[in-house]
């Protein structure tokens, strides 16, 4: 069991990690649309912002009551943005477990039960990400090109609601990027990877509720649910989740704690 729930603690951390840089671009012309447009960018124009909230995981399968789950998972992160430099740590725990992650330059690092503190680049990271079937922050681009019905659900006490539909064409597009990003910069994929990334994609659905600030087009909050391709044993991956952002252009600065200094490295084959 934990096992699972470190993979699941993964899982969730690399959707975190794909709501805290949000960004959007292109798009059809309606306005929810350009909503989302104008957030991508003065989110990206802050020196920071810290992120709270918590989400619940489900699976589907027939060994799915004997793990736990459905498990309700805290989630803490803050980012730090310079000169296009960005910083981010994160934690996230649940049912006694714990699992921390840091972005600093072109390095990921992550803190996890019964493994310790390991490193790769962010090509690699973004690799692994394919592998657990999640969406990757420097894709959600996609996101406002991509968006089904997408429409203002809300305006009231200075906030607007927004409401959003991705299929799996979203996943897919996100998925092709990711492959060309490693070709690139002269990485491969083990074909399993890709197969198990291929399978996650099959069926992905995601709803999602956005408040911004109306003054400032900032992020309030936003609401998720998604539903996905599992990881074996699991036959599906269920959750929702909440996610409040704040202290935007607070003084924030990240370091990496000296025991990740000496964090194991990971590699994968290049082509």
């Amino acid at each position: 069991m934990r096992k699972i729930v470190a993979a699941l603690l993964a899982l969730a951390l690399v959707l975190t990690l794909s709501i805290a840089l949000f960004g959007c671009g292109g798009g059809s012309p309606n306005r929810a649309i350009s909503l989302l447009m104008d957030s991508g960018k003065v989110m990206t124009e802050v020196s920071g912002y810290r992120m709270s909230g918590s989400m619940v995981m489900g699976a589907g399968g027939s060994e799915v009551a004997g793990m736990g789950l459905p498990m309700t998972i805290d989630i803490q992160t803050e980012v730090q943005l310079s000169g296009g430099d960005i910083r981010q740590h994160m934690n996230m725990t649940t049912k006694g477990y714990q699992m921390e992650a840091y972005i600093i330059g072109d390095q990921y690092y992550q803190n996890t039960p019964g493994t310790g503190w390991v490193r790769m680049n962010i090509g690699t990271y973004k690799t692994q990400n394919m592998n657990m079937g999640l969406m990757d922050t420097q894709q959600l681009g996609l996101m406002a090109q991509m968006a089904e019905n997408a429409e203002v659900i809300e305006e009231d006490g200075g906030k607007i609601g927004l409401s959003l539909h991705l299929g799996e064409g979203f996943f897919k597009a996100s998925l092709e990027a990711s492959r060309r990003y490693l070709e690139e910069s002269g990485k491969s994929l083990p074909e399993d990877w890709m197969k198990t990334a291929e399978e996650a994609a099959s069926g992905f659905q995601a709803d999602m509720r956005i408040w911004l600030w109306q003054d400032s087009k900032l992020i309030d909050h936003i609401e998720m649910e998604y539903t996905m391709g599992g990881v074996p044993p699991l036959e599906k991956i269920e959750s929702t989740a909440q996610l409040n952002m704040y202290d935007y252009n607070a003084d924030i600065r990240i370091e990496l704690p000296e025991e990740a200094k000496g964090a194991k490295e990971i590699t994968y084959p290049t082509s």
